[in-house]
């Protein structure tokens, strides 16, 4: 008997595991066959934007219904607020503004999705270029994510010139970094990167995507990526929700009116900014300056403020900066290390602290990280002031 129940005990276990084995491979066979599907039908948001230079397949030409990247899908019934997203790529698989090429631009812009926009006139490439009436036809670089793919884009496809400086019209290059870019720690990355070729690319991809099958990563890409587990994911999620167990996130923040921040840069003035880190910073402008010198282009930096620097009073009490603004500091700080580097800067928060409206008439999307039609027209105008300064 007891030889029969611990047969039976051994025959269970073996069931379990092979059951548990036979679900993650349906999970994989399912989640391959959806996401070959889901590329040719949707190709420019299946681009691998961790190693690719460019922030969307070409040529594509599609529209997207989505809400703010602050809404969880636990949230989406309560506080998502849906607009349209268009997707305009030219042969390069970015943002251009309309008759604008990377050879007959005079100014490039480069940074993370605060540049790049949602839709080719709602970017500020897009609004520099009309604003000027083309004089100042402004190529849209931004990447999401990863900015310094960013700038590895304008490495790569502008070429450095035989002799620079006998280039008399010079056109300029535009670095725009929200705060958590101005870190200064990525100068190493950056160097390492601008110098692999394809080839090398495409074998740390490799490495990278074999080494997220090992199984301690396995879960958490499975986790995060798998179009199954998310499914699965959502509907319970759903069903919690309609029965009005609405749980936001830890890092989502509700402010007044219904105004929805992310906790990492509500907190960000929290962090300690030394000297060390703004030097680095200063390497990265200096090595950017350089291979944009290279090119016949001049750089200038353009500093992006999120919600949180602009609208402090509708954050919780709790959560409001002290009244020696440490972000500004931060921001006067950095436009300073930069000048050390021979870069000057466009410092947007006060711009957008001048512009800002009310909760109902915000600069921002209320549920969402980034700026909206009214803000990226305030950027534009105040590069677009220079520009002009600059041409006089």
């Amino acid at each position: 008997m007891p030889d029969s129940d611990n047969r039976t005990s051994k025959e269970m276990k073996a069931y379990l595991i092979a059951g548990f084995l036979a679900l993650i491979f349906s999970i994989l066979i399912f989640d391959s066959v959806y996401n070959f599907m889901q590329s040719h039908k949707n190709p420019g948001i299946f681009t691998d934007r961790e190693y690719s230079l460019q922030p969307y397949s070409p040529n594509v030409n599609e529209t997207n219904v989505v809400h703010g990247d602050l809404i969880s899908p636990r949230m989406v019934k309560k506080y998502a607020n849906y607009r349209e997203e268009h997707l305009v790529t030219d042969n390069l698989g970015f943002f251009a503004p309309p008759g604008v090429t990377i050879n007959n631009s005079s100014v490039v812009v480069v940074g993370d999705s605060f540049t790049q926009g949602i839709a080719p006139d709602m970017t500020l490439s897009g609004m520099i270029t009309k604003k000027s009436n083309n004089q100042f036809k402004t190529y849209n670089m931004g990447s999401p994510g990863y900015y310094y793919n960013s700038v590895l884009a304008f490495i790569k496809y502008f070429e450095p010139l035989p002799d620079p400086k006998s280039v008399k019209n010079r056109k300029i290059l535009i670095l725009s970094l929200t705060k958590r870019n101005l870190t200064g720690e990525v100068v190493e990355e950056i160097r390492a990167r601008s110098m692999y070729s394809a080839k090398k690319f495409r074998k740390k991809k490799l490495q990278r995507d074999i080494f997220s099958y090992f199984p301690h990563n396995f879960f958490k890409k499975e986790k995060r990526r798998s179009i199954t587990v998310k499914t699965a994911n959502n509907v319970f999620l759903s069903l919690n929700e309609t029965l009005g167990h609405v749980t936001p996130p830890d890092n989502v923040l509700f402010g007044k009116d219904k105004t929805i921040f992310l906790k990492d840069d509500v907190d960000f003035w929290k962090q300690p900014h030394d000297k060390n880190s703004c030097l680095l910073f200063g390497d990265v402008m200096k090595f950017i300056k350089d291979e944009a010198a290279a090119r016949g282009f001049d750089l200038w930096l353009v500093l992006v403020p999120d919600k949180s620097d602009v609208y402090a009073e509708l954050l919780p009490a709790a959560y409001r900066p002290p009244a020696s603004d440490p972000t500004a500091i931060h921001f006067k700080n950095i436009v300073d290390c930069a000048l050390e580097k021979g870069v000057s800067s466009i410092n947007l928060l006060p711009v957008m602290r001048d512009k800002a409206g009310s909760s109902a008439d915000l600069i921002y999307y209320s549920d969402d990280t980034h700026w909206n039609e009214k803000g990226i027209e305030a950027a534009a105008d105040a590069i677009y002031k220079k520009l002009k300064e600059r041409s006089e």
